[in-house]
């Protein structure tokens, strides 16, 4: 293999190893790395004795991601200048991606940002015990799972929990606020996000909480660019009676309701309180809990 400064490159028994190799800077893609890879890509690629290609990192970790430092050091400036960089990191990606022999990501310490898009672009990871997987600009994270509805007799149907969701959240979420309604599980309570946009969001009580934070948390981050999900598997949550239900949607459709009204595209009042099958009438509260941050201000 030829000389590289910023990998390390060896063959044998069929296995490309492809590895980073700037240990100092948490093995940084610069723009040097990004074209010895691409070269060395291409010879692995070529050479009919490699039927796999591993890429791994020396040192601490994996790799911390494109070297912000050298880019802000080249001052790109333009839109021309950031084109020409970002379609050379896209590029870089989708060489993997497109790679015609099957390539393993062996990480271990920090894989972020960047690097988690080049781990994403190989056809296998394998990870090391305690691997530090993020995309800092990821600012939101939910939950979603599987939640299998058990019959009488014990027999599963493997997708028929969640009615609230399906039947209310998701409608409502499609109807008036589209970008959230590709979140699997809007009503879901696993959710993880940066303290400092936790301190900023106020929290709605009851069953409206969920259906309250999405759009708190779009609004806080001006859009759904900062908003991931995650899969957690599935989940054997207890079903709830049916007659339960109908308060749970009502404060999930409460939710949006006051919202619309807030941005001005609902014109009429309050909503009256639910009234059941059997003629009760359930008076459903929404109430919001003011965010951490003001109270911690306050005090």
């Amino acid at each position: 293999m030829s000389d590289y400064q910023n990998i390390r490159v060896s063959s044998e028994a069929g296995v490309g190893q492809l590895q980073l190799h700037r240990p100092e800077r948490v093995n940084a893609l610069n723009k040097a790395t990004l074209l010895e890879i691409n070269a060395a890509l291409d010879a692995l690629e070529g050479d009919a004795a490699v039927r796999v290609i591993v890429l791994s990192g020396a040192g601490r970790g994996f790799s911390s991601g494109f070297d912000l430092k050298e880019q802000m050091e080249r001052r790109p400036e333009g839109a021309a200048a950031w084109r020409e960089v970002l379609e050379h990191d896209f590029d870089f990606i989708v060489q993997f991606w497109d790679c015609p022999k099957p390539t393993i990501a062996a990480v271990h310490g920090y894989c972020l940002a960047g690097a988690f898009e080049l781990m994403l672009a190989c056809d296998i990871t394998v990870a090391a015990e305690g691997t530090l997987f993020g995309e800092p600009e990821v600012r939101f994270v939910k939950g979603f799972f599987r939640r299998p509805y058990a019959n009488a007799d014990g027999t599963e149907i493997p997708a028929d929990g969640g009615r609230v969701t399906e039947l209310a959240a998701r409608p409502l979420l499609s109807a008036f606020y589209p970008e959230l309604a590709g979140f699997v599980q809007p009503l879901a309570g696993e959710v993880a996000m940066r303290r400092d946009l936790l301190e900023r969001m106020p929290f709605a009580t009851g069953y409206a909480v969920e259906t309250a934070m999405l759009l708190h948390a779009r609004d806080a981050l001006g859009g759904t660019d900062g908003m991931a999900q995650v899969d957690l598997d599935v989940r054997l949550n207890q079903h709830q009676p049916l007659p339960d239900l109908a308060p749970m949607a009502y404060a999930v459709l409460r939710v949006v309701l006051e919202r619309l009204r807030a941005e001005g595209r609902l014109l009429d009042g309050p909503a009256p309180p639910l009234q059941t099958a059997g003629g009760a009438l359930v008076h459903v509260d929404l109430a919001d809990r003011p965010p951490y941050a003001s109270l911690r201000a306050a005090a």
